[in-house]
């Protein structure tokens, strides 16, 4: 994570309703199932911090095409998250939030380590569809 002095007007307009819309709007695809992991295997995403499961390879997709993707808060701090299905060792915490998000059309809120309480990323939600933003730097892959 870094931090930026300036930060502009990203271009992502502030959802409005985010609860309401349409669950595909930024085309949500899985990721290809066989990149980076073996046929099978279920390799687990840990918490740098603790060791705790967040989740696993084989969640990860694809949203507004990329897996992965690197954007600055209001604040200037610089993430590169990348996108999963489902983080089970995650746990949301406050309402959901439409201001400053990554995801036109979603609410975004803060997702922590089920087991030491560590920040790891945001949890995403447009209409019935909800996603995990994971920082990237605060996962380690099983071997």
């Amino acid at each position: 994570m870094q931090r930026v002095r300036q930060v502009g007007r990203y271009g992502i307009p502030a959802a409005r309703h985010c609860l309401e819309r349409g669950a595909f709007e930024l085309g949500v695809r899985e990721c290809d199932r066989d990149a980076g992991t073996r046929r099978g295997s279920r390799r687990r995403l840990r918490c740098a911090r603790c060791g705790h499961a967040i989740t696993e390879a084989e969640q990860r997709i694809v949203v507004a095409g990329s897996h992965a993707h690197r954007f600055a808060n209001p604040s200037g701090w610089v993430y590169e998250i990348g996108c999963f299905r489902d983080a089970a060792g995650c746990r949301a915490v406050g309402g959901p939030v439409a201001e400053h998000t990554w995801f036109a059309g979603y609410c975004w809120q803060i997702a922590l380590c089920a087991q030491c309480g560590g920040h790891v990323g945001w949890r995403y939600q447009g209409g019935a569809a909800v996603f995990h933003g994971l920082i990237l730097e605060r996962l380690t892959a099983e071997r």
